[in-house]
């Protein structure tokens, strides 16, 4: 049992490295080939503000003024590694939208609030959904709701999922990353007629 427990678990971290190359894979392979230096601009400013909105929605409902201050301490702590990880994701995707040449201002903000922390959240949740699919199934042959959120959340993420894989290739329009997956894509499919010897060419004379 445990060495089918430590297999799962590999696994599931593999399959969640796959997931996240996938999901923003023209950005990755633009960033990785480009290797542009990396440039803040002003307005990865609204970025990094849009990023800090959920720990501090979350601190200020926790925060209430009766709380004691030992829960005050504890939620303090928590918001501390919110920011932190806010500031972390944020700086890695600047880095990213950089080395990939993306400049303009909506798109960089799309992938810095949008694809990559929604590529984080499919990877964290697909195991979550695909749980819950399991159990929804199970509801569904004992006489549960056919239609329970439960069925319908691994579908949701997957439509997530495709959107953010879609959206990773609308980021790259009109940056030098486009004119990149536009030459790697000719050049996958010239290759295997490249191979092919021509009609009329020596190859196909017949000899006498």
């Amino acid at each position: 049992m445990e060495f089918l427990g430590l297999v799962s678990l590999v696994l599931m971290v593999v399959a969640a490295g796959w997931l996240g190359w996938w999901l923003l894979e023209p950005i990755n392979r633009v960033a990785g080939q480009l290797q542009l230096s990396t440039r803040f601009m002003l307005t990865d400013v609204i970025g990094l503000m849009a990023l800090m909105q959920l720990p501090l929605a979350i601190a200020g409902r926790a925060l209430e003024s009766n709380s004691e201050q030992d829960e005050h301490r504890l939620y303090w702590f928590f918001l501390g590694i919110a920011v932190l990880l806010a500031f972390v994701l944020w700086a890695a995707s600047v880095s990213v939208v950089s080395r990939a040449g993306i400049n303009s201002l909506w798109q960089r903000l799309c992938v810095i609030v949008l694809l990559v922390p929604g590529t984080l959240a499919v990877i964290g949740l697909w195991p979550v959904c695909l749980i819950l699919l399991v159990m929804g199934v199970q509801n569904r042959r004992a006489g549960g709701d056919p239609w329970s959120p439960d069925i319908l959340a691994l579908p949701a993420l997957v439509a997530f999922a495709m959107f953010i894989r879609r959206a990773s290739y609308w980021v790259l329009v009109g940056s030098p990353g486009e004119t990149m997956l536009a030459s790697a894509r000719g050049a996958s499919q010239l290759k295997p007629s490249a191979t092919m010897p021509a009609s009329g060419s020596p190859a196909d004379t017949p000899q006498s």
